[in-house]
């Protein structure tokens, strides 16, 4: 009885450790959307974005994952992040981030991080 209680409650706790997968996860739109709400901050602060390549991320929490981990870098005010389209973007106060810290933040999270892309002052239009 004592090892069938084990096994759950190491399994609960494993469960509830690991980003939760299996939500649909946000559009490309809805990212944009997301990180757009930056833009009217933008007028008061002086914000760029950087577009973050990332592999490995499945579903809705682990944008969450990646979301929360590039908003703890130092000069980041914001970020989003979408598993459909494979990117984070985050907004940066004026100068260039440190995107050896992006990419630690990212990789210390789980995932792997394959470029960076400088967009300045416009975030990436939907065609």
């Amino acid at each position: 009885m004592k090892s069938v209680f084990f096994f759950l409650s190491a399994i609960f706790v494993i469960t509830m450790t690991l980003p939760s997968c299996g939500g649909k996860g946000k559009t490309a739109e809805e990212a944009a959307e997301q990180t757009a709400s930056a833009e009217a901050v933008a007028e008061d602060v002086h914000l760029h974005y950087i577009q973050v390549a990332v592999e490995g991320m499945t579903c809705e929490g682990c944008e969450n994952t990646v979301k929360a981990a590039v908003e703890k870098v130092e000069g980041v005010y914001s970020a989003t992040a979408t598993h459909a389209e494979a990117y984070a973007i985050a907004a940066y106060d004026a100068g260039t981030p440190d995107t050896a810290a992006i990419r630690e933040a990212i990789t210390t999270s789980g995932y792997k991080v394959t470029g960076f892309k400088f967009l300045g002052h416009e975030l990436p239009k939907k065609e």
